[in-house]
C-alpha cells in the first residue's frame, strides 16, 4: 500500500483536522487510514465529501507526522495493518448503506459522526435505506444500559472502524459481559483544577496515577484516552479545586492500562522508570530554574485559556518568561506566575516528538 498522506478538514470537525493515507476516493466518499496525534493507529474512517472542507498534502502538521514517520518514533499504520482493517480497505463501497451494511454484517463496534458534531459509538442492530438503529453509549463509557438511538442516514458524514478506542471498548464490553465488572484497582484519580475560564472549568480534567505526594505537590503518571502512559506530570495541590477517585470512566481507564499491558505497549516510552529516580517532588520553580535553553515544557495556569508548549526565557522568584510553541514555530513571549499554575509535565510523549521535531527544523 502507498497511499498519499494528507491532513483533512471537516465542516462537522471544524477547526480540528485529520491527518492520514487517502485509500480510496469515490463518488461520494473517501476511506481514510487515520493516525491519532500519539502515533496510534486511527482507525479506518470512510468521509463524506459534501462534509470536506480542505485537503492539504503540505503543512506544518504533515511535515511533523511525515517527520516522526520517517524517525521511527511513531509506527506507520501502513506496515502495521490488522486483517480486519486490510479486509474493509479492500472494500469499494458506493455509499453510506453499503457502509453500514458491512459493518452490520460483520458485527462492528464502530463510530458515527453527524453533520451537527455529534459522535455516536456503538453497535448496529437494524439498518433500512432511510436510518439506522444502534445500541450506544456516551463518553464516560457507561455500559450497564446502552441507549439505543435512530439515526438519519442522511445526517452521518463519517464512520470509524477499528481505532485503538474502538478496539479497547469492544474488548471492554466483551469482558463485562463475560467476566464482570473492574474496578478502579490502580487507584486511578481525575482532578479537577480552579480554572478561571468556565468552560475549561466545566470541561478540563487531568486523569492519572498518584505516585507520591508531599504537602504542596503531586507526582501524576498520567495515561492518554486509549490507556497508555504518555506523561509525568507536577501538580499543584493549591490549584486543584477536588479529585475523583471514583467513576465509570476510571474504571474503564483501569481496563484500558490492562489491555495495553498485554499487547506490551503500556509505557513505550519506559516513564515508569523515568519517575523512579524523584524521591522528592521537584517544585514548579527548581524545574524551571534548571530548564535547558531550548528545552520545552508543557505548562498549565489556572488564568490561561489552553495548556502551552515553550522554552524558558527569563525567570526570577516569583514568574518566568515562556515562549510557546504556536503551529509548530515560536510565538510571542509572556510571563506565567508560579502560584497561577496548575501543571508541569516533567517529560510526556507529546514533548518529546514536538521538540525532536523542532530541532530537526531548527526552530530550537
Amino acid at each position: 500500500m502507498n497511499s498519499k498522506l494528507i491532513e483533512l478538514h471537516q465542516r462537522s470537525n471544524n477547526p480540528n483536522y485529520l491527518i492520514g493515507y487517502l485509500i480510496r476516493d469515490n463518488l461520494d466518499w473517501v476511506s481514510l487510514l487515520s493516525i491519532d496525534p500519539a502515533g496510534n493507529d486511527g482507525g479506518v474512517r470512510f468521509i463524506k465529501k459534501g462534509d470536506i472542507i480542505e485537503v492539504s498534502q503540505a503543512s506544518s502538521a504533515l511535515s511533523f507526522i511525515s517527520n516522526l514517520l520517517a524517525q521511527k518514533q511513531i509506527p506507520d499504520p501502513q506496515e502495521n495493518l490488522s486483517q480486519s482493517s486490510r479486509r474493509l480497505l479492500e472494500q469499494n463501497f458506493s455509499d453510506i448503506f453499503a457502509i453500514l451494511q458491512y459493518a452490520l454484517k460483520h458485527e462492528t463496534l464502530l463510530k458515527l459522526s453527524l453533520r451537527n458534531s455529534a459522535v455516536y459509538g456503538g453497535f448496529i442492530t437494524e439498518l433500512n435505506e432511510d436510518e439506522v438503529r444502534l445500541f450506544t453509549y456516551n463518553d464516560d463509557k457507561i455500559f450497564e444500559e446502552l441507549v439505543e438511538t435512530t439515526i438519519k442516514l442522511n445526517d452521518i458524514v463519517e464512520v470509524i472502524f477499528y481505532d485503538l478506542d474502538l478496539k479497547i471498548t469492544s474488548e471492554y464490553i466483551s469482558y463485562q459481559s463475560s467476566t464482570g465488572q473492574i474496578g478502579n484497582d490502580l487507584d486511578l484519580v481525575q482532578i479537577h483544577f480552579r480554572y478561571l475560564n468556565d468552560q475549561r472549568f466545566k470541561d478540563d480534567t487531568m486523569f492519572g496515577r498518584i505516585i507520591t505526594q508531599n504537602n504542596t505537590h503531586l507526582l501524576v503518571e498520567r495515561p492518554d484516552d486509549n490507556g497508555q502512559i504518555f506523561a509525568l506530570t507536577v501538580v499543584n495541590r493549591a490549584a486543584i479545586a477536588h479529585i475523583t477517585s471514583s467513576s465509570d470512566y476510571l474504571n474503564y481507564l483501569n481496563f484500558a492500562y490492562w489491555y495495553n499491558q498485554r499487547q506490551n505497549n503500556l509505557d513505550p516510552y519506559n516513564f515508569q522508570k523515568f519517575a523512579q529516580q524523584f524521591t522528592q517532588i521537584p517544585s514548579f520553580k527548581e524545574i524551571i530554574s534548571t530548564s535547558k535553553p531550548g528545552h520545552l515544557l508543557l505548562t498549565d495556569s489556572i488564568e490561561l485559556d489552553e495548556v502551552n508548549w515553550g522554552s524558558v526565557l527569563f525567570a526570577n522568584d516569583e514568574e518566568f518568561v515562556l515562549r510557546p510553541i504556536i503551529n509548530f514555530d515560536l510565538g510571542e513571549p509572556f510571563p506565567i506566575e508560579y502560584q497561577e499554575l496548575c501543571s508541569i509535565d516533567l517529560i510526556s510523549a507529546d514533548t518529546i516528538h514536538l521538540q525532536s521535531y523542532l530541532k530537526s527544523i531548527h526552530r530550537i
